[in-house]
C-alpha cells in the first residue's frame, strides 16, 4: 500500500515536471494533480465513510429509491433524462470531493506552516 503511494507520487512528479518543461497550462497541471489526489484518497476516504453509520443509513436510503424508480413506468425520454441528471450529479460530486480533499490538504499544509512545522 505505501509502496503504491510512492509509485503514484514519483509518477505524478515526472508527470508535472514533463508538462512544466513542455509549458503546459496551469490547468493541465490541477486536472494532473486532482487526478492524483483523487487516487490517493480513496483508501483514505472510504475508511472513513465505512465507518460512518449515517452515510450506510443514506446509501441504504439511496438504494431504496433507485429500486423505486427502476419500479415505475417511465417513457423512455423520462429515463433518459433521469439518468442525465444523475450521471451529471455524480460527475459534480466528484469535482466537489476531490477539490476539497485538496483544499483540506493545502489548509492542513498552511497550519502547519504557520506553526513552523513544515520544516521548511
Amino acid at each position: 500500500m505505501c509502496e503504491d503511494k510512492r509509485e503514484i507520487k514519483k509518477e505524478m512528479t515526472e508527470e508535472i515536471i514533463s508538462m512544466l518543461k513542455n509549458g503546459s497550462c496551469r490547468m493541465e497541471i490541477l486536472e494532473l494533480m486532482k487526478l492524483g489526489a483523487d487516487s490517493i484518497k480513496n483508501s483514505t476516504y472510504r475508511t472513513l465513510l465505512d465507518g460512518d453509520i449515517e452515510y450506510r443509513q443514506l446509501r441504504s436510503e439511496i438504494n431504496k429509491a433507485k429500486e423505486q424508480i427502476s419500479e415505475m413506468d417511465l417513457q423512455p425520454d423520462q429515463k433518459e433524462a433521469l439518468e442525465n441528471m444523475t450521471d451529471k450529479m455524480l460527475e459534480e460530486e466528484y469535482h466537489v470531493i476531490t477539490n476539497a480533499y485538496m483544499a483540506g490538504i493545502l489548509d492542513g499544509y498552511k497550519i502547519l506552516k504557520s506553526f513552523d512545522l513544515t520544516y521548511e
